[in-house]
């Protein structure tokens, strides 16, 4: 194997991981993730957003899947001492186990398609996939008769203006807060919590003097624990910057507990005010002897010139 082969194996790897493992703030400003590559067969996530999620989430974890054999494939088709090596079982057992690797990911990819899409007797389709799972769950807490129930509720709750939503760069996670429901969403899975059903607690506050969120003055983030009531439904926790927090307690209905130990920074204004009234109180006292009469001043500068 020479350099022109390593080359190919550092870029394959840098490339996948930017464009579908975890892409940085720059692939998603500019729009190339699998998601915007797959926009047409996942539809639109403001028509429909669980269903939207459960796609995009599934078809990311099957490009993971695949990433191996696509290797392969690739080096096979454009290194012909690859080609050869693989034909004559040349290179030891580490070319072996990469093949094998490989099909084996190929395989588990398409298994693991056809099980998420498949419909059970009461619903359309991805009735296996986690967030269908996770929705099951809430339909059966509030006995309604199937994830698709509550995932219309979603829906139509996402539709609505007056929602809360908030992304933190680098993170490539989405915080949102409508009437019922916390969601975050994040690149491999999407969690919910019914506000009526779940208590909020802050777990951390950590600040930082550089931020890509473009504080000049530096940013706390807060982090935040969704403990559900739902048997079987997970905790999660929520990272937002300390300037939303005001906004994102005013869309939540359950108070947010925020132990001693946790010092929330103050928004820029009211960081303001703080520092303007301390330097006010700061200040000598002054009496009103301390300053000249303005009319006596006049008249002594007019008496001044006539002389």
């Amino acid at each position: 194997m020479d350099y022109p082969f390593l080359l190919f194996t550092f870029g394959f790897v840098c490339l996948s991981l930017m464009f579908g493992i975890f892409p940085p703030q720059e692939f998603w400003s500019s729009g190339l993730t699998l998601e915007n590559a797959l926009s047409r067969w996942l539809g639109s996530e403001e028509d429909s957003f669980v269903m939207y999620n459960i796609r995009r989430v599934s078809s990311t974890l099957l490009f993971v899947a695949c990433l191996p054999f696509l290797y392969v494939f690739l080096a096979e088709h454009w290194y012909p001492e690859v080609s050869d090596a693989i034909k004559a079982w040349e290179y030891g057992s580490a070319l072996l186990v990469s093949v094998f690797i490989a099909t084996l990911s190929l395989a588990i990819a398409a298994g693991t398609a056809m099980w998420l899409s498949a419909a059970s007797p009461d619903a359309l389709g991805w009735s296996n996939s986690t967030t269908a799972v996770l929705l099951g769950k809430f339909a059966c807490h509030l006995q309604l008769r199937s994830w698709w129930d509550v995932a219309n509720q979603i829906d139509s709750e996402y539709k609505e203006i007056d929602k809360f939503t908030s992304i933190l760069s680098g993170w490539n996670a989405r915080t949102i807060v409508t009437r019922s429901w916390i969601i975050r969403v994040g690149l491999y899975r999407v969690d919910f919590a019914r506000q009526d059903l779940c208590q909020l607690e802050v777990v951390r506050a950590d600040s930082h003097s550089v931020s890509l969120q473009g504080d000049v003055t530096g940013a706390q983030f807060v982090t935040i624990k969704v403990h559900t009531d739902v048997e079987g439904v997970p905790d999660f926790c929520l990272r937002l910057n300390s300037r939303e927090f005001d906004s994102f307690r005013g869309y939540v209905l359950a108070p947010i507990h925020v132990p001693d130990g946790v010092v929330l920074i103050k928004s820029v204004i009211e960081q303001f005010v703080i520092a303007f009234r301390e330097q006010v109180s700061s200040n000598e006292p002054l009496s009103p002897e301390d300053f000249p009469d303005p009319v006596s001043e006049v008249i002594r500068s007019v008496a001044a010139a006539r002389c």
